[in-house]
């Protein structure tokens, strides 16, 4: 990690796969067959990935066309590309310090059933 890059960019350098999609069966989007409610995780990958992220990983290879929101206290936050939706299509500010590397945004629990439903009113898939 350089001075200037944030440990969410220098996670997204280490982990190419998290930008370069491909489904369980290394097909790309666009591509004949593919699948886009899988992920392929390279298995090398999984040995640099923390307890928490390898969880996250793991449902998300198996619900990638799905927004997860995961209970953390009295908030549901969103990781990675699911946090990007839910800054672009709910105005939720990404929160600081790298907490878990990837980027996040939360929402508090008493607002989470107004936050899904508008997600669902977008056309996302919500777990």
């Amino acid at each position: 990690t350089t001075a200037m890059e944030s440990p969410e960019a220098a996670w997204t350098k280490r982990n190419p796969w998290t930008v370069k999609i491909q489904d369980k069966n290394r097909r790309s989007p666009g591509e004949k067959g593919y699948d886009p409610t899988t992920l392929y995780i390279p298995s090398k990958a999984e040995v640099n990935l923390t307890p928490f992220q390898r969880q996250f990983w793991e449902i998300k290879s198996n619900a990638f066309n799905t927004v997860l929101l995961f209970k953390k206290g009295k908030f549901y936050e969103m990781y990675d590309r699911d946090a990007d939706i839910g800054a672009r299509e709910l105005n939720l500010n990404y929160t600081g310090g790298g907490r878990v590397d990837m980027r996040c945004v939360g929402v508090p629990e008493s607002a989470f059933s107004r936050h899904a439903a508008r997600l669902i009113d977008l056309g996302y898939r919500v777990g």
